[in-house]
């Protein structure tokens, strides 16, 4: 004697019972909506390590954090600063008998994920202009996440400026500067 539901049903019917049943498990366990699933990948924090050597296969991308100095590179990654530089003595505008001139100021751009979230806001750093018109440090005073703290220390990169002179001789200053990161409102003509 077989089994009563093959008995039942006979063998065409248990086929299609079976088929019934695989089609309900694979629509419990697939999405529904017949779009392909996303895989999202966050990205992982930095290592306490800094990138010695930006030009090594292994090194990291930084991420910049708050009250952080960072120095700039030739190939636009950046370095966080560990041992303070040694650039003499640094001046502030108030003491300064001309201020550094900034005569080219680049923009930063929004990342596609700060877009995505609609991140708003404004970058703080203060920048160290050296005597010989380059950059020092740059150190985060107020930043954003999603990679505009980045773009922002990396626009101050390309900061082109005529020195600060006192007694006649060109000298370092520190000065601050914001990038205000804000999206278009759809809603402009209310």
């Amino acid at each position: 004697m077989g089994n009563t539901r093959t008995s039942r049903l006979g063998i065409g019917g248990c086929l299609v019972l079976a088929f019934l049943e695989f089609l309900l498990c694979a629509a419990v366990v697939s999405p529904q909506s017949g779009r392909k699933l996303k895989i999202v990948k966050h990205p992982l924090p930095a290592q306490a390590s800094i990138n010695n050597n930006s030009n090594s296969p292994e090194a990291q991308p930084v991420t910049a954090e708050k009250h952080e100095d960072y120095r700039c590179t030739g190939d636009g990654s950046l370095t966080r600063v560990v041992e303070p530089l040694e650039v003499g003595e640094v001046f502030t505008i108030k003491t300064v008998d001309v201020k550094a001139y900034i005569s080219t100021r680049p923009k930063a751009g929004y990342t596609r994920e700060a877009r995505r979230a609609g991140v708003q806001g404004s970058v703080v750093l203060r920048l160290v202009l050296l005597s010989n018109a380059e950059i020092g440090t740059i150190r985060v005073l107020r930043g954003l996440p999603a990679g505009l703290t980045e773009n922002a220390i990396r626009a101050a990169c390309k900061v082109q400026f005529r020195p600060a002179i006192k007694n006649g001789k060109e000298v370092s200053q520190s000065v601050q500067i914001e990038y205000t990161f804000r999206l278009a409102s759809p809603n402009i003509m209310r």
